[in-house]
């Protein structure tokens, strides 16, 4: 019937159907001669897609199916449904650069956020940090992806300027204090006193706004300790984070050191003792912290 058919039509519907009787009796080469003449006449991706299908899962040439694949991509748009066969095979030969090609590719077709969320992913599999932000900076707006980018690349002043974007765009207090953290990292001084009580006011309104995550409650407890602006009311801050996060090492550090600023050698010292004993030295500030303290407790 499919012969008899081909001698009446040249149809590509009835090529493509005359391929399937080959595809049951698995000779998948005559099959594919004659998905070729239909997808020659008609450049439809359903065609080429099973095509595709036989080279790779039939006659076990990935490489066909590939040649095949690309060069509709290169000749015609690279539509969902071909891209999404190369990604799958790309994906499993783990070509991340070729992946990458067709992901980018996809979103300059479409636009859509999940191709660019995975041009972001490869380029950090890739360790790429540097072509990620290029690309969140000029091809793809999401910010809040793009200040935690700077942060990894300790870019803090563009950290602090988005932070406040995002503050100030209305994505809530988060943010507020997220910009507090970015400028005392980005300053180049650290006991500009400016500087200082911004951080503290910023992270002020941020809590009161709602911001009472544990680390934002320790960053602020901690700077009111460590420059001896209000040692109590940093305490304070910093047992309210504990409730969250008793065994945080770096929240029991901020204790020990708000002890030792009011004072009170040997509690600062029982509290350093557990997070030495969590932590060990190798951080400076941690070790700093232990060495006065212990010196507190002989003085």
């Amino acid at each position: 019937l499919s012969k008899s058919l081909l001698q009446v039509s040249t149809e590509p519907i009835d090529y493509e159907l005359a391929a399937n009787p080959y595809i049951l009796t698995q000779e998948y080469k005559k099959a594919i001669n004659l998905l070729d003449e239909a997808y020659k006449e008609s450049f439809n991706s359903e065609i080429l897609i099973k095509i595709a299908t036989l080279y790779a899962n039939y006659l076990k040439d990935i490489e066909s199916a590939i040649a095949r694949l690309e060069n509709h991509r290169r000749n015609y748009e690279c539509d969902e449904r071909i891209c999404y066969q190369l990604i799958e095979i790309y994906t499993k030969q783990e070509k991340i650069d070729k992946l990458m090609d067709v992901y980018r590719e996809l979103y300059d077709t479409t636009k859509n956020d999940q191709y660019a969320e995975k041009i972001v992913q490869g380029y950090m599999y890739q360790k790429e940090v540097d072509k990620a932000i290029t690309f969140l900076e000029h091809d793809y707006e999401n910010d809040p992806l793009l200040y935690e980018l700077y942060l990894i690349k300790k870019l803090y002043a563009k950290a602090q300027q988005t932070a406040e974007k995002l503050y100030h765009a209305g994505l809530g207090p988060r943010w507020l204090a997220e910009s507090a953290m970015a400028l005392y990292e980005s300053s180049p001084d650290k006991n500009d006193r400016t500087m200082i009580l911004s951080v503290i006011n910023k992270l002020a309104k941020a809590i009161q706004e709602g911001a009472n995550e544990p680390t934002y409650l320790n960053y602020y407890g901690y700077t009111l300790i460590d420059y001896d602006i209000d040692v109590e009311k940093g305490l304070a801050a910093v047992e309210e984070a504990l409730k969250s996060d008793s065994t945080n090492s770096y929240f029991r550090d901020s204790l020990a050191w708000g002890y030792y600023k009011s004072g009170e050698c040997q509690r600062a010292y029982d509290e350093m003792r557990q997070v030495v004993d969590a932590e060990g030295l190798n951080e400076p500030e941690i070790a700093d912290h232990w060495m006065k303290i212990k010196a507190c407790i002989k003085e």
